[in-house]
């Protein structure tokens, strides 16, 4: 009798908790969470709880932009049209399932920090031997169970046919953010969202300096007149003509659109996936500068147990307004050690496609594998690139591990 007086009580509780939040609108309701919810202090957060009505919520919101606008007493507020920039990107670019972008961890870097300098996939480890398609006769690098002498599951390990996938910000000054060094996320194995690796970087300390700092105007507590929010415009009534009053009306005039030919957009490089070649460094490759981005780069063959593989590839689309290409992508290592065949492969994935600023029409994969499972021989590299139109494309390089 206890426990249902109890849970009679829980329903009332939470049927009281719905009602409160009901007299907001769809608009305010889910504002704080958005991702704005970055963006606000301790103290927002819990003034936000006391808001009940679509007014208090208005001047809320207003206040909240007015407090951080760079320019105050002007009708632009320069940081939310950014934040607004970010956000719209975020949702393009890292959008996880059914998940924003904006919303992400990922999401949640770029918004605060800004856009890195570099970014992109740069070490996977292999958490599974044998988790994707095997080339024909190969066999596991390594034997027994749990985890090998390299730390990779093996198989019948309960992390195998695992992919943990890693990727990085690098900022041109990550002092100057607070940052120790690159931002490092670790992909999930269970909703391939990239997750922050807290114990890199300093990112919490990062992300809570730019919080502040967002706050121009901290002693502002009421919304200012140039920071409220400007009443849509609505058109009048049509005013009726004087049907009593008769003008004369001029003859139709014909008249015909020229319309120039167009020049075809034409892309920098093939269309499709091409020019993979293995590295070193992958972080060499500098996207975003107007120079050719390949013209300083050191392709390699031969690499050591302890080294990464280093690779990267093009993907061009047809045409230089095409949009940002949706990429898919398996990777497979298969060679001969002492006479046996062996093999290393990872699942389907998607993967990041990086804008080549010098090449219009053309993005750059790039990752890294490390090598430290792969006994001495020689090995074939072999990249399966799916776009978005369902065609697969074969990449492969011949390499090296001594």
């Amino acid at each position: 009798m206890f426990r249902m007086r109890t849970f009679a009580l829980a329903v009332i509780a939470a049927s009281m908790s719905m009602a409160g939040f009901a007299a907001l609108s769809q608009q305010y309701g889910k504002w704080p969470s958005t991702a704005v919810q970055w963006l606000m202090t301790r103290e927002e957060q819990r003034a936000w709880r006391d808001v009940k009505t679509d007014e208090q919520a208005r001047a809320f919101v207003d206040l909240f932009w007015a407090r951080r606008d760079p320019t105050p007493g002007t009708e632009l507020n320069e940081f939310r049209q950014q934040f607004d920039a970010r956000v719209r990107f975020c949702d393009e670019n890292y959008k996880v399932a059914r998940k924003a972008g904006s919303l992400t961890d990922q999401g949640r870097v770029f918004i605060l920090l800004g856009p890195p300098a570099n970014a992109g996939l740069v070490s996977k480890d292999l958490g599974g031997l044998g988790s994707g398609p095997f080339m024909p006769g190969s066999a596991p690098l390594a034997s027994g169970g749990g985890r090998g002498a390299s730390g990779i599951p093996e198989p019948g390990s309960s992390m195998a046919h695992q992919l943990a996938a890693k990727t990085t910000f690098d900022y041109a000054r990550p002092f100057e953010l607070g940052l120790s060094g690159p931002v490092v996320f670790v992909q999930s194995f269970t909703t391939h969202e990239f997750v922050i690796d807290p114990q890199q970087g300093n990112v919490a300390g990062a992300l809570a300096t730019a919080v502040q700092k967002a706050i121009v105007t901290p002693s502002l507590t009421e919304v200012p007149e140039w920071g409220r929010t400007k009443p849509a415009f609505t058109r009048g009534p049509a005013v009726q003509p004087d049907e009593s009053v008769v003008t004369p009306t001029a003859p139709p005039v014909v008249t015909r659109k020229i319309v120039a030919p167009v020049a075809p957009t034409v892309v920098a490089g093939a269309a499709g996936a091409h020019d993979l070649m293995l590295l070193a460094n992958v972080r060499v490759i500098k996207v975003g500068e107007d120079s050719d981005p390949f013209a300083r780069i050191e392709k390699k063959w031969s690499f050591h147990k302890a080294d990464d593989l280093g690779f990267a590839f093009q993907y061009c689309t047809t045409t230089v307004n095409s949009p940002r290409p949706n990429l898919t992508m398996s990777i497979t290592m298969s060679g001969k050690v002492e006479g046996e065949p062996v093999g290393v492969s990872t699942p389907e994935d998607e993967v990041v496609a990086e804008p080549i600023t010098a090449l219009p029409g053309c993005y750059l994969v790039r990752g890294a594998i490390p090598l430290e499972s792969l006994e001495p021989g020689s090995y074939g590299f072999f990249v399966n690139v799916k776009g978005p139109d369902g065609t697969t494309t074969t990449l492969e390089k011949g390499f090296t591990v001594e």
